[in-house]
């Protein structure tokens, strides 16, 4: 719960120094986050103002299995169980009024126990935070793909507390995702 909490505590902070920009090339929000629990995972939502915000659940061959609409919230925590979903990397995609967040996540496969996160600090630079809560010793590999999957940076880190790091990813103009893995096997992909 003081994880849950903390976590939820971050996105507030990043969200209410986050800009609006038009709704006609949503950007990405920074007050959304996910956090998987068995088979369930639940979405956190946090906003500056008061709007409907849709969500849309996709699965790999790009067919929504899900969507609704929250009428008039700032802010929510929802639960979403995949149980009699197929398993497979799915797209959650969170739009307000002003922001647009896509996320993929895994259901069914190797689950990742760590919870890993990114967040843009600059809505006009492709400058990400990447940040892990850790507290045991572990070596992490960090990939960055971008068009077509395509590999445009990898790192191994060896972390023993939680994790922090600024990846400026201005030469990077299309779609990218960050693949983190660690030792054991677990991945977590987030992408943008």
């Amino acid at each position: 719960m003081k994880k849950t909490l903390s976590v939820l505590m971050l996105l507030v902070a990043i969200g209410s120094t986050a800009l609006a920009l038009p709704t006609e090339n949503p950007a990405p929000a920074s007050g959304v986050g996910i956090m998987k629990k068995g088979k369930t995972f639940h979405v956190f939502y946090k906003a500056a103002k008061l709007s409907d915000v849709k969500i849309f659940i996709r699965n790999e061959r790009n067919d929504l299995v899900f969507a609704e609409t929250i009428r008039k919230t700032d802010g929510f925590v929802r639960p979403y169980n995949f149980t009699q979903l197929e398993d497979g990397e799915y797209t959650v995609e969170v739009i307000d009024c002003t922001h647009r967040q896509v996320q993929k996540i895994t259901h069914g496969l190797k689950p990742s126990d760590k919870l890993a996160h990114v967040v843009r600090v600059s809505p006009t630079e492709n400058k990400f935070l990447l940040t892990l809560p850790n507290k045991v010793h572990n070596i992490i590999s960090v990939k960055i793909y971008g068009y077509k999957h395509q590999l445009v940076y990898e790192e191994l880190l060896e972390i023993t507390d939680d994790f922090a790091k600024l990846y400026n990813l201005n030469q990077i103009n299309d779609e990218f995702s960050f693949e983190i893995t660690d030792e054991e096997g677990n991945v977590k992909v987030l992408s943008y």
